[in-house]
């Protein structure tokens, strides 16, 4: 039987040790037969070592507890959880004793060190975090190994059923609740003040805190400063001992559930409080995002500034700062609304229904997950692959291959982007790992070959596409050479056939690549006659931050505007983007407040680029379309895309059919969750319920069959969840870990 260990804190209450205990548990239960699951921390290292009391208030740690380092030493996974003794020291990844290593965390800032950051890279073969928004800090942090999210469960030893009222002292009728450390991250400053300016003592109300004894504990200090005679009343619990089952009383003996918090790695207490049906009032920030929205909850906007005071020392984190007269405003709505007895039961079934999902089950299916694909391609720390293709230039391919890669780099031994040397405008510098050595047009690839002796290549993949890269026959003879070399070959064609090629039948050597990946179902069946070495690979798609589309026009200055249309993609002939400004025209009439945001870029280096945006500037004046268009013909970073696409009320891609296997553009509009409308060509083919395809572009009926879909809500509404079950399914997250899986197998 292999054998599973999880090392870190496990036995306190102490939300680590919490997490590490429920993790456990259900790991254990999941792989039982496959894994013998143990939990281990160093004496001189954890928390608490265990008691004989601990023992007996959670005897099933008995089992799982490993005493002695021997009896974990030969372990296959090892799951780290736990933080350095002392401040900003190194985790000691290096020495962990598992064949495979992972990491799971919790993490509150905006900013990860960059010492932890190469310390992940250069030990481990995969990161678990408690949510997206964790996972979101590590990639602007520069982690480059496969990530998945594991929520947190709240379920085995954290969550049980109220049994009664606590024994609260307040006689007042309405109680706000905040269970925390009452650390300024946890935004203590922000309840009290907001509550002591909208209430006072002759409201029928109470702020009820639960925090614990600690040097960064603000209560106290706040109440001094603040309280007068005519302050509301604060019933202040400033205990560390209550059981699990007095918390669960707690909770569901007040009425609102009150977290401005500044910043959060996953928000146990919000979900607690969710899963206790009492309603939660909580910063629009940070991790509890992948389980409450406005649907489940009341959400305060905020202001993103500088982590001061921070229980770390973390230069340039950034963190949440609740607007607190819209706090005041909400406490006031919910204290009024219980008071007139106003139902909001269907929020807060919403709420228990996403809390009771929130399980250690599902988090420890989550990590198998993780176990199993990363097992597959644990090797590949050892092999140096290049990928040959674009990077850093102004194309869709160069953004596919840095959106895959970028990942897992540190997947690899060594890690290389063999680029071409005639860039005329790159979008970003070149890293260290971005290698020159090739032409457009290139026939002979002597620079390259010989790069790939010297650095003992294990892999080369080839990202082809004719119109960027070079000849068919040039592939051939390059595949060849490889070969020669014993190199491991992938080619990814991101071009197959149309009308004027066919590159199955041209190519003599595609035969010889170890894989031949292909985007596209139809040219991978066309493909599969011919080859028995292709392989089905569908372009994955971002993950995009959650945004407030009426918030985004308010600051955009564009709240008055209705329906904003947005294309996007390089402005070319296939864009079709004409005759989109003749369709937008026709909606104009229906919808005199209409917008249309034109997000397509025009290379200074492609003529037939800058004449379409020429036909196009041509046609908006013939229309009389100047102010009701917006013309970006910059290169925009995908945050720009983001934000642009999730303001806009409808994403059209109008494109013509010229032999593309798949579009970026596309996919942007999926994680936007914006409704999309396109052509039905065999570009958007692999899209079926997650777009609306035209039949016919003729401006007046596509004006009709937008009117049609703008006044339809249920239709919109499963739109945008075809939209999220795509998301989650087909990430870049997952994407890269299926692409290693390509490779050959140790």
């Amino acid at each position: 039987m292999k054998k599973l260990t999880i090392i870190g804190s496990f036995i306190s209450n102490y939300s680590l040790a919490r997490v590490n205990r429920g993790l456990a548990l259900a790991l254990s239960d999941l792989l039982k037969g496959e894994y013998e699951v143990k939990l281990y921390r160093e004496k001189d290292k954890i928390d608490r070592w265990p008691s004989d009391n601990d023992l007996k208030e959670h005897p099933e740690i008995n089992e799982l507890w490993a005493r002695e380092f021997n009896e974990i030493e030969n372990s296959n996974i090892i799951i780290y959880n736990d933080f350095p003794k002392a401040g900003y020291t190194k985790h000691g990844l290096k020495d962990l004793p598992g064949e495979i290593k992972l990491m799971y965390l919790a993490w509150e800032e905006s900013v990860y060190p960059e010492m932890w950051v190469d310390e992940i890279n250069e030990n481990l073969h995969g990161m678990l975090v408690a949510s997206s928004f964790v996972r979101n800090v590590l990639r602007d942090a520069g982690v480059k190994v496969p990530i998945a999210v594991a929520l947190n469960g709240i379920d085995k030893n954290v969550l049980v059923e109220a049994t009664g009222k606590y024994p609260l002292k307040t006689k007042k009728s309405f109680k706000f609740l905040n269970v925390s450390s009452a650390r300024k991250r946890k935004g203590i400053d922000i309840l009290i003040k907001a509550y002591f300016k909208e209430f006072n003592k002759e409201d029928d109300v109470c702020l009820v805190i639960k925090s614990f004894p600690g040097p960064d504990n603000l209560v106290n200090e706040l109440l001094n400063e603040l309280q007068t005679e005519n302050s509301p009343e604060v019933e202040h619990i400033f205990n560390s001992e209550l059981t699990d089952q007095e918390l669960a009383n707690l909770t569901a003996s007040c009425d609102c559930a009150v977290y401005p918090t500044r910043a959060e790695g996953f928000g146990i207490p919000i979900a607690e409080a969710m899963f206790h049906r009492t309603p939660v009032i909580a910063t629009r920030y940070s991790a509890y995002l992948d389980f409450i929205d406005d649907n489940s909850g009341f959400l305060i906007d905020y202001k993103l500034t500088d982590a001061l005071d921070s229980e770390l020392v973390n230069v340039g984190a950034k963190w949440a700062e609740a607007d607190s007269e819209e706090l005041r405003e909400v406490m006031r709505k919910l204290y009024t609304i219980v008071n007139s007895q106003s139902s909001i039961g269907e929020l807060l079934d919403k709420a228990y229904n996403r809390a009771t999902q929130l399980t250690w089950k599902n988090s420890a299916i989550s990590v198998a997950g993780l176990i199993n694909e990363v097992e597959n391609v644990a090797h590949l720390k050892t092999e140096n692959i290049g990928v040959v293709g674009r990077i850093n230039s102004e194309d869709g391919l160069s953004e596919y291959t840095s959106y895959l890669y970028n990942n897992i780099e540190n997947s690899f031994k060594n890690f290389y982007y063999i680029a071409n040397k005639d860039i005329d405008d790159r979008v970003r510098d070149d890293a260290n790992n971005v290698i020159r050595n090739w032409n457009t047009g290139e026939k002979n690839f002597t620079e390259t070959l010989k790069f790939v002796k010297e650095k003992s290549l294990d892999i080369v993949h080839i990202q082809y596409h004719s119109g960027f890269n070079f000849s068919i026959q040039a592939l051939d003879e390059f595949i060849t050479n490889l070969k020669a070399l014993n190199i491991e070959v992938v080619v990814t064609l991101h071009a197959v056939k149309s009308d004027s090629f066919d590159f199955i039948k041209e190519s003599k050597a595609l035969n010889l690549a170890d894989k031949v990946i292909i985007h596209n179902e139809a040219d991978f069946n066309h493909a599969a006659k011919t080859l028995d070495n292709v392989v089905l690979f569908t372009i994955p798609i971002l993950n995009f931050k959650n945004r407030d589309r009426n918030k985004l026009k308010d600051e955009l200055n564009l709240e008055d505007k209705f329906p904003i249309i947005i294309s996007h993609g390089l402005m070319n002939h296939n864009k079709n983007i004409p005759t989109l400004v003749e369709i937008f025209s026709e909606i104009k009439k229906e919808y005199p407040k209409a917008y249309l945001i034109l997000a397509n870029a025009v290379s200074t280096n492609n003529l037939a680029s800058s004449s379409e945006n020429k036909k196009t500037v041509e046609n908006m004046k013939r229309l009389r379309l100047e102010k009701s268009v917006s013309v970006v013909p910059d290169f925009l970073s995908v945050a720009q895309i983001e934000i642009l696409m999730q303001v806009s009320d409808l994403v059209m891609l109008i494109y013509i059919e010229v032999g593309e296997t798949s579009s970026d553009a596309v996919r942007k509009a999926i994680c936007s969750i914006t409704p999309t409308i396109v052509t039905d060509i065999k570009q958007f083919s692999e899209f079926k319920d997650q777009v609306i395809k035209l039949k016919k572009l003729e401006p007046v009926l596509v004006s009709n069959e937008i009117k049609a879909i703008l006044s339809d809500a249920k239709k919109l509404e499963e739109l945008k969840t075809e939209m999220k079950k795509f998301i989650d399914i087909n990430s870049y997250e997952k994407g890269s870990v299926k692409m290693m899986n390509f490779y050959r197998k140790k």
